[in-house]
């Protein structure tokens, strides 16, 4: 959702002054028409290699997953969440990215922010941001959790599916 995406932004550099945004894209002329046509003061466009993301996500307070209400996005949890969260990011997401946004809303770790806030012309209900501030340690460390109980559940289903068949 490339211009849902930029109108979001848009309504937050209106409400806080010092913000900036920083799109990683392989289509950079997309992506930087987008932000001229929605008026968009402070932001750079990069095309980077993957391995160059996390030096940039390190930057960032905040980043952008948002997906709109389909089933696959209701039930598909997008890596691009995990790796803000290893780097200290908290997500603004929508309330469709697959588990994240009840987990990550439960643990007062993302931002949700509704879809339709997004994609009509309504408040999307800010939240004061300065909460989620000191949360850089935390964030790492909920993804080093997650993935270890991930793993383990994952082995623990590989194993039951190999013994099943084995027998």
């Amino acid at each position: 959702l490339p211009e849902e995406t930029i109108k979001l932004y848009k309504k937050f550099e209106d409400k806080y002054k010092n913000t900036h945004l920083i799109i990683i894209t392989k289509d950079t002329q997309v992506f930087g028409n987008l932000v001229l046509k929605a008026s968009v003061s402070n932001y750079t466009v990069l095309s980077l290699e993957h391995r160059e993301v996390p030096s940039y996500l390190r930057l960032c307070d905040f980043g952008f997953v948002l997906r709109g209400p389909s089933y696959v996005n209701q039930v598909s949890s997008p890596t691009k969440v995990l790796e803000y969260m290893s780097q200290g990011v908290v997500p603004i997401m929508t309330e469709y990215v697959g588990d994240f946004s009840q987990l990550l809303h439960e643990h007062q770790l993302g931002i949700i922010v509704p879809f339709k806030g997004i994609t009509q012309k309504s408040d999307i209900g800010f939240v004061d941001i300065s909460n989620f501030s000191k949360k850089r340690s935390v964030l790492a460390q909920f993804v080093l959790e997650y993935n270890e109980k991930y793993m383990s559940n994952y082995t623990k289903a590989i194993k039951n599916e190999v013994r099943f068949y084995h027998l």
